[in-house]
């Protein structure tokens, strides 16, 4: 009888933990793309603003906004949307080192974190991305995306300040034409990649 009580609740903990580690990742993972969610992202860009402050190292925070994607949803249901945001997701996902993160914001808005990653590499990380869109996305959606990228040679104040340095640029290259790459160095000034 002591075996079976001891048994079910092994059993019983076994279950119980599981549950436990299946709701934490389903409250850091986007359940359509499954990649990292924007709770994931802050969480991150606060460690490395820490790292980049103890060490010095650059990081780069890109701020991606798909274009075209509400045609898509338009011309081809939702579903094929839904498709097209886990095909963008994989596709950035094989772009990146392993020490690096993607995560959905929202909508078709990606986060990318580039730790310790100069301007330059970042240039070359983003432009090696857009192509790799424009051969996934581009080709069977026609969607292509526009970047917004920050540099941080000092750390921000906070990761709210360096997401929206990154969706600030964004937004400006959207504004001047879709499928841009906008770059700035905090602080400096901005250069275009295209």
């Amino acid at each position: 009888m002591r075996l079976t009580f001891f048994l079910a609740i092994n059993e019983l903990v076994h279950s119980v933990r599981k549950a436990h580690e299946r709701e934490r990742t389903l409250s850091r993972t986007d359940s359509l793309t499954g990649i990292a969610n924007g709770r994931v992202f802050a969480e991150r860009v606060r460690q490395e603003i820490a790292k980049s402050d103890r060490d010095g190292r650059p990081f780069t925070i890109a701020y991606a906004d798909l274009d075209r994607f509400k045609q898509v949803n338009d011309t081809y249901g939702h579903s094929e949307g839904d498709r097209l945001l886990r095909a963008v997701a994989e596709t950035i996902s094989r772009e990146l080192r392993a020490v690096d993160l993607v995560a959905r914001l929202g909508g078709d808005e990606f986060g990318l974190l580039l730790t310790a990653t100069d301007a330059d590499g970042a240039r070359v990380t983003l432009a090696r991305i857009a192509q790799a869109l424009g051969r996934e996305a581009g080709e069977r959606w026609g969607v292509g995306a526009t970047f917004g990228a920050v540099t941080f040679v000092e750390p921000p104040a906070d990761a709210d300040t360096a997401v929206r340095a990154a969706d600030d640029l964004m937004y400006r290259g959207k504004s001047r034409e879709r499928g841009t790459i906008l770059d700035m160095t905090w602080p400096a000034s901005s250069v275009e990649v295209e």
